[in-house]
């Protein structure tokens, strides 16, 4: 899609490539905060929530997170970016 988008826009395509970077959170509230983060959707959401539910969603998160098992699975997050090298015509 991001080819055709360029091409429309005037672009060649020279180049195409992907990267996945991420890291992880310490704690469901950190979690939760870079989840704000991922767009006006989620960010609306999250930060519309008073301390009691913010509370509770934190709380929900924890306990999906402990059911992984493996302490070093919880709190993960990944960025995947696309990356395109265009000439202009």
């Amino acid at each position: 899609m991001l080819p055709r988008l360029l091409e429309s826009a005037g672009f060649e395509v020279e180049l195409l490539t992907e990267m996945v970077t991420g890291g992880r959170a310490h704690d469901a509230r950190e979690w939760i905060e870079m989840m704000a983060g991922a767009g006006p959707l989620p960010y609306t959401l999250i930060k519309a929530l008073g301390p009691r539910y913010r509370l509770e969603l934190e709380a929900e998160v924890e306990s999906a997170m402990d059911s992984l098992g493996d302490p070093d699975d919880a709190f993960r997050y990944h960025h995947s970016y696309l990356m395109a090298v265009g000439i202009r015509r």
